[in-house]
């Protein structure tokens, strides 16, 4: 290409196929649409919208309203076009040529590619044979390489495997580097685990220096089309952000909505735990057939799969997410409705029973 430059060369635009027909089970998004009473109040608010003014820059109301949610102060938040917007500014906030960005692996991976557009090397430290996280090989590796930024997702995309606040903690004190936790999955695990009560604690400023949490609408909230996520973090760090964001950054009809999304949360707990019980029937309906599935605190899970049983699944126009991981084969699988779950279970399981 002409103009790209050298660094980008062998580089590949981001593509997802959009899909529009059968089961929908590769985005980890909900299957729950927008609750009604939340739609409504969104088309009373497009009437009184004056769309021919831009929005605004600082997503006042929306901050404020997500700001009295954690018990902070509005100059703690940040809000971008999904929190992976948000990922993409801090690194180009942080990142000289050549500084290290360490995660684990197999992880989002958004982190890699964020990291060397900025000049950025990726370090990986592998989670376990089982895919959960080995607190004492990441601060060891901290140590070795000396990062700029750790990114760690919790729970982790693609495995699901968790890190309790306890150990957060201990990554933190062992580090001066900046601390990306990333919890757009946490409303499936426990929110007494999340790293937000550090920042509300006023005790554990240390910490509080160098982490940034982020979060989104797009999973437990069914907002994925709107594109809004925010992050948290101390006013130095929110105020980071914001010298390399774009103005007028999120428009103001997802602001609208998220906003209402976030003032009647009490809407999608009905939903998130049905997500959860179905995610641990299914796993525990997998592991009645013998497939490798790994444990998950989020809305999908981590598995490996024959090859018939994918054929299986693409003729029942069901679709998930294939992944490699160190030259093997994985799969990463949404939890959808109750209906979507039993279709998927049907095929799988037909599948088994012929061999």
């Amino acid at each position: 290409m002409k103009y790209l430059k050298k660094a980008y060369q062998n580089r590949i635009p981001y593509h997802s196929t959009m899909i529009e027909q059968g089961i929908i089970l590769n985005a980890n998004e909900s299957p729950y649409p927008l609750p009604k009473l939340i739609l409504d109040d969104f088309i009373e608010q497009i009437k009184k919208m004056n769309l021919n003014r831009y929005p605004d820059t600082d997503a006042t109301i929306l901050v404020d309203e997500i700001a009295k949610t954690y018990h902070l102060k509005s100059e703690n938040i940040a809000c971008g076009v999904g929190s992976d917007s948000l990922i993409d500014c801090i690194m180009k906030a942080v990142l000289e040529e050549g500084d290290i960005v360490l995660t684990v692996a197999p992880t989002f991976s958004m982190y890699s590619q964020y990291a060397e557009l900025y000049g950025g090397k990726i370090y990986e430290v592998p989670l376990e044979t089982d895919f959960s996280y080995n607190v004492d090989k990441i601060i060891k590796s901290i140590k070795q390489v000396n990062p700029k930024i750790v990114v760690l997702c919790n729970p982790n995309n693609p495995t699901g495997s968790v890190l309790r606040l306890e150990e957060v903690k201990r990554i933190l004190k062992e580090t001066s580097a900046l601390v990306l936790l990333d919890e757009a999955y946490f409303e499936f695990y426990q929110e007494k685990e999340s790293g937000i009560s550090l920042l509300q604690d006023e005790n554990h400023e240390e910490l509080i220096d160098h982490l940034i949490v982020l979060r989104t609408f797009s999973k437990a909230y069914g907002f994925a089309g709107g594109r809004i996520g925010y992050l948290l973090a101390s006013k130095e760090n929110v105020q980071m952000v914001n010298i390399v964001k774009a103005p007028y950054f999120v428009n103001s009809m997802t602001l609208a909505l998220a906003t209402s999304i976030l003032k009647h949360k009490e809407l999608y707990q009905e939903n998130i735990k049905n997500i959860c019980l179905e995610r641990e029937e299914m796993y525990q309906k997998l592991l009645s057939l013998k497939i490798k599935v790994y444990p998950s605190k989020s809305n999908f899970l981590w598995m490996k799969l024959d090859e018939n049983i994918i054929n299986e699944l693409e003729k029942n126009q069901i679709y998930i997410r294939k992944m490699m991981y160190q030259n093997e084969k994985y799969y990463r699988i949404s939890i959808g409705s109750h209906e979507e779950n039993e279709q998927l279970w049907e095929v799988i399981s037909s599948c088994v029973k012929l061999n």
